[in-house]
């Protein structure tokens, strides 16, 4: 008989979350804490990030500290590892959760394109490297990307999406890398989520959004930042010691193509 020791075993642990504040962060946050792990929140507002830092340590009695950094500017990403590796000793959980949608055009200016690369992608690259030789030394770590699932079959020119896709591709091959050191490398992307950005920023109109679910995701709504933080769980557990390299998607059941 196989038994299922449903215990994550990351109590105690140390985490670093990006974009941390808001939707999909702050899920990821919520689901770490409730786990019993240590939080290091990094987000570009320093007044959110001190309120959501006092919440999480009051509802969870875990530690909580942040760091203000804006991943579009080269070196911010590196310093607030550094910050969170000094303030915890080390860092054994990454989620690279920073980054938003780019629309652009084949007319976009090159500075442009650097400056989704450097927020979508280049910014996580940065994180990943930090923390990786501590990873690696202690003999266990993990490092979780999320990115949206547009990229596997895009409909038109966005920058972000461009840009997370090779972060898709960098986590694939850090994997392999790592593999044999206690280190896993994945990503989540995600589909149409309940979130700031798509409901203010892509989709303001409430009876837009029940359309679109209706017609194009067969869960028949938009996914909740609880769910996507679910699967990061998991993949930040000592049960996904073995999933490594892989790709798990939190879409509804959405056809990328139609999207």
């Amino acid at each position: 008989m196989v038994t299922i020791d449903m215990d994550l075993g990351i109590a105690g642990r140390r985490a670093l979350v990006s974009g941390a504040t808001q939707g999909i962060g702050r899920g990821v946050v919520d689901a770490l804490a409730g786990e019993g792990v240590d939080l290091f929140l990094i987000a570009r507002g320093s007044e959110l990030l001190a309120r959501t830092a006092e919440e999480i340590e009051a509802r969870y009695d875990v530690r909580c500290r942040w760091h203000s950094a804006d991943f579009g500017v080269p070196g911010q990403p590196a310093a607030a590892a550094e910050a969170a590796i000094a303030g915890f000793g080390g860092i054994d959980i990454v989620v690279n959760n920073a980054g938003r949608s780019m629309p652009a055009s084949l007319e976009s200016t090159t500075e442009e394109w650097h400056a989704s690369s450097q927020l979508n992608f280049l910014s996580h690259v940065e994180v990943t490297r930090t923390v990786l030789p501590g990873m690696r030394e202690r003999g266990w770590g993990r490092i979780i990307n999320v990115t949206g699932a547009a990229y596997r079959a895009p409909q038109q020119f966005n920058m972000g999406t461009i840009a997370k896709y090779g972060l898709v591709n960098v986590a694939k091959m850090t994997a392999r890398e790592v593999a044999r050191t206690g280190v896993t490398v994945n990503t989540v992307t995600v589909g149409l989520i309940e979130s700031h950005q798509i409901n203010e920023s892509q989709f303001p109109d409430e009876r837009q959004r029940r359309a679109i679910a209706d017609e194009f995701i067969p869960a028949g709504r938009f996914g909740t930042p609880a769910e996507v933080a679910a699967a990061a769980l998991f993949l930040a557990s000592e049960q996904a010691g073995y999933v490594t390299g892989s790709t798990v998607t939190v879409d509804g059941g959405a056809d990328p193509t139609l999207l």
